[in-house]
């Protein structure tokens, strides 16, 4: 057994926010309860007023393991931004390592090794390790594949803003070394990217090349709570602010980012039959990424012909025409 690290309050907060997930909190839960550690940790859950059972099944775990989980059960909806706001601001730990509800871990060692990893890295604001992206869309066995493909042990500013590579679930980090974030994180559509860039501005970020977690894909995530417009109009207002916070260093990363937002967003508004609203936004995605200096992606052209010829839609989707 390594030796024990004295810490009080408890070494680790275990943060989780939740809403509506009574299908997969449990599994969560004892992820997090099956650790194998040589420190205390704390789980302090932000349940966000779910209609469903979720916030019945975090009672029934509190009332089995006692202080060391600490629900968080607001009497109103706050959102996923504000509740990670508030969740956030309870955490004791040294370090917090993030679990949203409807994701768990794999690794019954995870814990111990992200602690013996920050530990021995004093200038490290955050590390992180491989999770399994798991696609729950009815198929048999579900679809699935490695979060993170790269293999250094460490990532750049850079990396982080540029690339999906971090699975939420996945993260520890440094509370001391956290910076304030803006007010305009918490009314943002989500956390996670502002609190990773602000981290690997802060500090350095290490990888453990290992896969301890799942991160699942599914209908009832908390980022698709709202309508997909909405959806993605709010991660085009949190690139521009990310990207002036940063003071424009990631520039590049943040404009083919909204790029991207734009053309997914033209592309679902092809499906609603509003072309001339997809053309618009097209334009938008076109201009984004040249501005830059790069080269639009292929199926942007598909979704130009789309909007001007709506009759090769079916053509282009004949599974969702229904042919």
């Amino acid at each position: 057994m390594p030796q024990e690290i004295a810490y009080n309050p408890p070494l680790v907060s275990v943060m989780m926010v939740t809403y509506n997930q009574e299908a997969y909190v449990a599994t969560a839960l004892d992820s997090i309860l099956t650790q194998e550690v040589n420190f205390e940790y704390e789980i302090v859950i932000g349940e966000d007023d779910s209609t469903d059972r979720t916030r019945a099944i975090i009672s029934e775990y509190q009332q089995r393991y006692g202080s060391r989980i600490r629900p968080l059960f607001h009497e109103k909806n706050l959102g996923v931004s504000h509740n990670w706001e508030f969740t956030a601001a309870q955490c004791l730990g040294k370090y917090v390592a993030l679990l949203e509800g409807d994701d768990y871990w794999t690794n019954p060692h995870k814990l111990q090794k992200q602690v013996e990893f920050m530990e021995s890295h004093p200038d490290f604001s955050m590390c992180f390790h491989n999770a399994r992206v798991l696609y729950e869309g009815g198929a048999t066995p579900p679809a699935s594949h490695l979060m993170t493909q790269i293999q250094k042990p460490e990532l750049t500013l850079n990396e982080v803003t540029r690339d999906w590579h971090i699975a939420t679930g996945s993260v520890m980090y440094r509370r001391a070394m956290l910076p304030e974030l803006p007010a305009w994180v918490h009314d943002s559509v989500v956390v996670d990217l502002p609190l990773l860039a602000s981290l690997a501005k802060a500090g350095r970020v290490g990888f453990l090349n290992e896969e301890m977690g799942v991160y699942r894909v599914n209908s009832g995530g908390v980022s698709q709570t709202a309508k997909k417009e909405a959806y993605l109009l709010g991660l085009v207002r949190m690139y521009a602010r990310l990207d002036e916070h940063l003071d424009y260093v990631q520039h590049r990363n943040f404009m083919v980012k909204t790029a991207d937002a734009y053309l997914a967003l033209a592309s679902s508004l092809n499906t609603q039959q509003r072309h001339a609203e997809a053309r618009k936004y097209l334009l938008r995605s076109l201009r984004s990424r040249v501005s830059v200096g790069v080269i639009p992606r292929s199926n942007s052209f598909k979704v130009l012909a789309i909007s001007l010829l709506p009759g090769l839609y079916n053509r282009f989707y004949p599974q969702q025409s229904g042919k």
